[in-house]
Formats: structure tokens, sequence, C-alpha cells
């Protein structure tokens, strides 16, 4: 579509075309630009529900998952920080 837009504009600057085929070609552009963004919206509420179903619950606030009550982290602590390379806390 970009191409028969960019033949379009060029036989009409040579005096070939009269712009109503700019136009119409601009129209199509247009047209296909608008399904591409419609097929992306099609696609990311798809990949949304997918998401949905595999991970389970979904919640309305979309609040990151408490990790350190689920058991998944143990609080932070500032003794913690920084580790040593060897993994271990304390003084650097």
């Amino acid at each position: 579509a970009q191409s028969t837009l960019d033949v379009s504009r060029s036989r009409y600057t040579h005096g070939l075309i009269d712009y109503l085929n700019v136009l119409v070609a601009v129209q199509s552009l247009q047209a296909l630009q608008r399904r591409v963004i419609s097929e992306r919206k099609t696609l990311l509420s798809r990949r949304a529900e997918l998401y949905r179903a595999l991970g389970g619950k979904w919640t309305d606030g979309l609040e990151a998952p408490n990790l350190v009550l689920s058991g998944l982290l143990r609080p932070f602590d500032c003794a913690d920080a920084p580790l040593r390379a060897n993994g271990r806390g304390g003084q650097v």
C-alpha cells in the first residue's frame, strides 16, 4: 500500500494522473494501517486472556503479589546488604 501511494504521488507530480488517485491510495494505506492496529489489539487481548487463564487469579487493582507473605522471599534486613561475592552478608 505504501509503494502504491509512492507511485501515485510520483505519477501525480509528473502530471500523469489526477489527485483523486493519490487520495484513493492514501485511503487504502490508512485502511490497512487501521486493520494492523485492530489485529494488534486483538493479539494483545488474547495474550492477556491466556496469561489470566494460565496464572489463575486476576487482580482488579493489578497489585504486585506480596512475596514475603507468600513465603517466597524473606523480609529484607539491612544486615543482608551488601552481599559478598561468596553470597554471605556483612561488610565488603
